[in-house]
């Protein structure tokens, strides 16, 4: 199967759950098809950090969509031709969800230096995980960024830990460290 394939299916499967939040178990999976890319010796560095960013593009663009399409009409915005604000929208969400990938391309790069096939993966992919996921919230406040802002990592739209707060039992996990242990959680099951 095709590396980009691959990438897209991974995406796919981390993001799916923004979209149908009954298909959120399926954020468990979306990780295995990246640890499997970034693992291919086959497979450059570059080309690796390509898939991975489109891998995450297809996740931010899952995570993100509610929020750019329910903002329409753009009148508020001075924006009233219908074309240019689906225009507008579509741009602005691509854009957004094309900058927050970059976090997922940091963490197949950095799964693809760091794996030594051994235990301590058990605990490095999902620390990788989380660590790209801090950078993709601090990729999401520079964009954001305006008057009254700051500058931080509390909040972004595409952390796969949201997904398993519908579950009463995970939920429980996020006390210990919010949203971030959930994704921790959700990035240890794939990885096992």
């Amino acid at each position: 199967m095709p590396a980009f394939i691959i990438a897209i299916g991974g995406g796919a499967l981390l993001g799916a759950g923004f979209i149908i939040p009954t298909l959120w178990p399926l954020s468990f999976f979306g990780i295995i098809p990246l640890i499997a890319l970034s693992d291919d010796t086959r497979i450059s560095l570059r080309h690796v950090v390509f898939l991975g960013w489109l891998a995450g593009f297809v996740l931010s663009a899952s995570a993100i969509y509610a929020v750019f399409w329910s903002i329409v009409p753009l009148d508020w915005l001075g924006i009233y031709e219908p074309t240019l604000q689906i225009i507008y929208l579509i741009s602005g969400w691509l854009l957004i969800a094309g900058i927050m990938a970059f976090s997922t391309a940091a963490f197949v790069a950095g799964a693809r230096m760091f794996l030594t096939d051994s235990w301590r993966d058990a605990l490095l992919i999902p620390s990788l995980w989380v660590l790209g996921e801090v950078l993709g919230a601090f990729f999401f406040h520079v964009v954001s960024f305006g008057g009254g802002g700051h500058l931080a990592i509390d909040f972004s739209l595409g952390f796969i830990g949201y997904q398993l707060a519908d579950d009463h039992v995970l939920l429980q996990a996020a006390w210990a460290g919010g949203v971030f242990a959930l994704s921790f959680i959700a990035a240890a099951v794939g990885t096992a």
